[in-house]
C-alpha cells in the first residue's frame, strides 16, 4: 500500500478527492490552480487541453471511460511522483468493484470541471471539427509518454486492446 501524503509533489493543489482501487482518497487538481502554481508551460497547458478536448469528442461509452481514465493519469501524475507500480497498484480495480464506478464518476465530474474552465462555449451553430478516433489515442500516448516508462505504457494498450470495464 502506498502513502498518498509521502508521494505528493512539492507543487502539490489539492483538488477533487477522488477514492482509488488502494481504498485511499487522492487529490486531481482543480482547474485554473496548475497554470499558475507549477510554472506550467504553454506545451503541458496544451497537453491537459487535448485531453480534456479528447474526453468530449468521445464517440462512445469506452471511448469516453478512456480519455477520462488518460485525464485522471495525467492529474494524477501533476500532484504525485507516481511510478508505473503506483499507478497500477492504484488504477487496477477489479471488474465490478462499486470503487470502479464510483471512481468512473469522480473522472467524469472532473473532466466536466476542467471542460468548463478551458474550453471555450460553442457559438451558434458552429460544429466542431471532426477528429478520428486514431488521432485522439495517439495525442493520449503522446501527452502520457513522458510521465510514465515504457512497460507501463505497453501495459495500458494491452488492456485498451482487452477491452477496459465500463
Amino acid at each position: 500500500m502506498f502513502d498518498e501524503r509521502s508521494l505528493r509533489g512539492p507543487w502539490f493543489q489539492d483538488g477533487a478527492w477522488v477514492r482509488l482501487a488502494d481504498g485511499n482518497l487522492w487529490s486531481l487538481p482543480l482547474p485554473g490552480t496548475l497554470c499558475a502554481n507549477q510554472g506550467q508551460s504553454a506545451g503541458e497547458g496544451q497537453s491537459l487541453t487535448g485531453l480534456v478536448k479528447a474526453v468530449f469528442e468521445s464517440e462512445d461509452r469506452a471511448e469516453l471511460r478512456r480519455m477520462e481514465l488518460a485525464l485522471a493519469i495525467h492529474l494524477l501524475g501533476r500532484n504525485y511522483r507516481l511510478g508505473p507500480r503506483e499507478y497500477q497498484h492504484l488504477l487496477g480495480f477489479p471488474p465490478s468493484s462499486p470503487l470502479l464506478s464510483a471512481a468512473q464518476e469522480a473522472f467524469h465530474a472532473v473532466a466536466l470541471d476542467h471542460a468548463a474552465f478551458l474550453l471555450p462555449r460553442p457559438r451558434g451553430d458552429v460544429a466542431p471539427s471532426p477528429t478520428t478516433i486514431a488521432s485522439r489515442v495517439a495525442f493520449l500516448f503522446k501527452a502520457l509518454r513522458p510521465l510514465m516508462p515504457y512497460r507501463f505504457l505497453r501495459s495500458v494498450k494491452a488492456c485498451l486492446r482487452g477491452g477496459l470495464p465500463v
